[in-house]
């Protein structure tokens, strides 16, 4: 959650990691007003509360810690926070919490599921396309296209390059309509690193995905993710896809990467500069 916190922003709440805890849970959240992220674990809760914490020296603290047992408690009238852990204690002073943003949206109604590896490689197949070039926003981002209840289709360009992926989800609402959302790909990044790093082997979890008209979430197991939408006019991107197909080439995928990735070292050497050649 620390890359959703905003490090250069003016506004100190930003900068801080949100702690509630309830009904046997704590929560820990951070926000830099475009990407919101938040994580939920058991807890033992005495009392319950939110807390407003610095996040770079909370979290490093955490990071140095092994698998003891950590106590969390407000002090001083809910100014401070006072972290104890074996045989020692912290202190870390609070950010006030009406200076955080508050979320505007819940992740309880989301529109389909799709199966975490599905999505994660489907992400890395498309993603790579979008453009780095933020004078046009809209490229920036990848394009998520639903226009029948059971298919939705991935796209990312950045003017030179398409790439285009069609994948089944599961719709969990009656008579969805067709609908696209340009995500950007930071919180697409943020989304494949939270599935790549859970070890859970069940094979029924899925990614549960909302999209309004101004943002979308995920939430994978006790994950969530919310993220603003890029706003703008996607390229109809179906009018540069021919419709038709005059010659097809059947090889093996190891043979054409190791091709390519020979062939690019020529490329690379004329783009520096250097006398390039055959392969």
């Amino acid at each position: 959650g620390r890359r959703s916190i905003a490090t250069n922003s003016p506004i100190p709440a930003l900068k801080g990691i949100l702690l509630t805890a309830e009904e046997k849970m704590l929560t820990l959240e951070s926000t830099d007003t475009e990407l919101r992220i938040s994580c939920t674990i058991p807890a033992e809760v005495l009392e319950e509360g939110s807390v407003l914490i610095p996040a770079s020296y909370f979290g490093d603290l955490i990071r140095l810690l092994s698998d003891e047992e950590v106590e969390i408690k407000t002090i001083e009238n809910g100014q401070s926070v006072q972290v104890n852990y074996t045989n020692s204690t912290v202190k870390f002073n609070c950010f006030d919490l009406e200076d955080y943003p508050v979320l505007k949206e819940s992740g309880d109604s989301p529109l389909f599921g799709i199966h975490p590896y599905v999505l994660s490689e489907s992400i890395k197949q498309v993603s790579f396309a979008a453009s780095k070039d933020f004078s046009r926003p809209v490229l920036t981002g990848t394009l998520f296209d639903i226009k029948t209840p059971e298919l939705m289709t991935l796209v990312a360009t950045d003017s030179h390059r398409l790439t285009r992926k069609d994948v089944q989800i599961n719709p969990l609402k009656e008579d969805i309509q067709p609908i696209s959302a340009i995500i950007p790909s930071r919180a697409l990044n943020e989304l494949n690193r939270v599935i790549t790093g859970n070890t859970s082997d069940d094979e029924e979890a899925q990614v549960l995905v909302g999209i309004s008209e101004s943002s979308v979430f995920f939430k994978y197991g006790s994950t969530l993710i919310f993220s603003q939408l890029i706003d703008g006019q996607y390229p109809h991107y179906d009018e540069v896809i021919p419709s038709s197909i005059t010659t097809t080439v059947n090889c093996e995928t190891a043979d054409l990467t190791n091709s390519l990735n020979r062939a690019s070292l020529i490329a690379h050497a004329d783009m520096k500069g250097r006398i390039g050649g055959v392969v």
